[in-house]
């Protein structure tokens, strides 16, 4: 009789194990998942536009998109290319335009623009203005010849050579010699691409006969 009872009990608490594990889990409730939203009242990126404009003709251009200066000097007065990476990196059509959208972080408030092609100015740091960059460069080479800003050639020891002496003729602020013709002259846009292989490239298979024909 004894061990019919201890039978009984043993059955009973094995049937209760199930009973007890399904309440455990009717109990345990998962944590409320909370969107980034609750923790952040920001967004981490934006849109922004970007309207390009370099005014050639059949030549292509790489261009980069920085949140900080990509150029940096060296002890040597030398402006060397930082380590930075780009927010953006594209290139434009065949005239040198480029008109698209792109995402950037949603605390900028300037970028600068790069590019190590032949005939471009760079870097042009642009302001951000209602989720919008543009650049075109000739109505910034127009504004900067507007301002009338000329500089003179200067030595190592910061010596400034006087106006009476002629050693070299004035400078605009884009490093144009003002004593040129003021009609623009065009190059052909495979001679820029050859010229661009040559000091970009090492070992380019641009040859130096093409300069020399074309001098």
């Amino acid at each position: 009789m004894l061990t019919k009872k201890i039978t009984a009990v043993i059955y009973g608490i094995i049937c209760l194990i199930p009973l007890s594990s399904c309440i455990e889990k009717d109990l345990y409730q998962a944590p409320e998942t909370k969107s980034v939203d609750t923790y952040f009242g920001y967004t981490t990126s934006s849109n922004c536009n970007v309207d390009l404009s370099y005014d050639f003709k059949n030549y292509q251009v790489v261009f980069e998109l920085y949140a900080k200066n990509p150029l940096s000097e060296d002890e040597n007065g030398n402006l060397i290319k930082t380590e930075e990476e780009p927010v953006y990196r594209g290139s434009t059509d065949k005239n040198g335009a480029f008109n698209g959208d792109i995402s950037i972080p949603s605390f900028l408030t300037e970028l600068y623009l790069y590019s190590d092609f032949i005939g471009t100015i760079s870097p042009i740091k642009i302001p951000i203005v209602n989720g919008k960059i543009s650049f075109d460069q000739d109505t910034f080479k127009q504004n900067l010849k507007s301002t009338n800003n000329k500089i003179r050639s200067i030595t190592e020891s910061n010596y400034e050579y006087p106006d009476k002496y002629k050693i070299l003729g004035d400078w605009t602020k884009i490093g144009c010699p003002t004593y040129l013709s003021p009609v623009t002259t065009e190059i052909e846009n495979q001679l820029l691409y050859d010229i661009r292989e040559v000091f970009i490239k090492p070992g380019g298979s641009a040859k130096w006969k093409i300069f020399i024909h074309n001098m």
